[in-house]
């Protein structure tokens, strides 16, 4: 009977009618950000390494598409338990699973599989809670020692010069004002807009969500210093697909929009000066240290829109990540 029943709720793949290769460019063409293009490409690239051993993707998917549900579900556990024997992370499973149910979503719409992989397996459970997550990253647990962070990060970068005047510009719109690396590596001339003796910045977010935010005038100062030293250095920045860059290299490919990897090397290279570097403490670190230090003093309806959150309940876990009170104080027994 259980074999029966088995075979009833067993449902097999319908007629391939698209080539694998076409679903998976329809998929990624989605996807107008190029870094999630990319970043999409890699999990479905190691999906194929993972489970069957090629680095032809497609080859690996056009099989995978054959498969009955649960022969799918099979594949994709196993997946999770490799990736558990790798040492990943949780949220790096999950983002790898939401690649791949990403993809199949878009095969089932073209009528390749009529399953889902919400089906099949779920996601690895965070072991640690939200606001714990955001405590390991910043480089201090209470609001004075941020502070006091931030001006040892500062005091590490030089006020003059065309590097120091970048490095800075970049630290700053990071840890003053919460960018992502990904938003200021995007950054162009045309998003920069002054009035009044302040700028405001167009911020290309995730999902291609922008949004308008003002700037410190102490940020619009040092921007217009960094751009001032960059045409007295006569280093010209050289237009792309997404425009004029505002951060860009200074010696090798000289001009060019700086990439994730080195505006990683920026920021870490600053942190290892002010001896703040140890591991968790990244570029995101400086965003989770203004959104931590912004959330008791701003109303998080307003700070959701600052930070590019589309959900307010992410900006609330900043709200209770410093505890104003260490409970073990209230014990009143001396320990020496």
């Amino acid at each position: 009977m259980a074999q029966v029943a088995l075979a009833k709720r067993e449902r097999k793949a319908i007629a391939q009618t698209v080539a694998t290769d076409e679903v998976i460019a329809e998929w990624l063409s989605e996807h107008r950000s190029q870094n999630t293009r990319a970043a999409y490409r890699l999990d479905i690239l190691d999906f194929a390494k993972t489970c069957y051993r090629t680095d032809d993707a497609h080859k690996a998917l056009r099989r995978f598409f054959t498969l009955s549900e649960i022969e799918a579900g099979l594949v994709l556990t196993k997946l999770k338990q490799l990736l558990r024997e790798r040492g990943l992370k949780a949220s790096s499973i999950n983002r790898k699973l939401s690649a791949l149910r990403a993809l199949i979503d878009h095969a089932r719409r073209r009528g390749i599989v009529n399953w889902r992989i919400a089906d099949l397996v779920k996601g690895e459970r965070e072991r640690t809670d939200r606001k714990e997550q955001v405590k390991m990253r910043l480089p201090a647990v209470s609001a004075e020692g941020l502070l006091d962070a931030l001006h040892r990060l500062f005091s590490v970068i030089p006020r003059k010069g065309v590097r120091g005047l970048r490095d800075r510009s970049i630290i700053a719109l990071m840890a003053l004002h919460g960018l992502r690396r990904v938003e200021i590596v995007r950054l162009s001339l045309s998003d920069l807009t002054e009035s009044d003796g302040v700028m405001t910045v167009r911020v290309w977010g995730k999902g291609d969500k922008f949004r308008v935010i003002p700037l410190r005038k102490d940020t619009t100062e040092l921007l217009k210093r960094y751009l001032a030293a960059l045409r007295k250095a006569k280093i010209e920045p050289n237009p792309d697909a997404i425009g004029v860059p505002v951060f860009v290299a200074l010696r090798k490919g000289k001009g060019r929009r700086l990439n994730w990897r080195q505006v990683n090397n920026i920021v870490d290279s600053a942190l290892q000066r002010a001896g703040l570097k140890r591991q968790g403490i990244s570029c995101h670190s400086l965003r989770h240290t203004f959104a931590t230090l912004a959330a008791p003093e701003v109303p998080l309806p307003e700070l959701a829109a600052y930070l590019g959150h589309s959900s307010i309940a992410t900006t609330g876990v900043y709200a209770h990540a410093l505890n104003s009170l260490n409970p073990s104080t209230v014990i009143r027994v001396k320990a020496l």
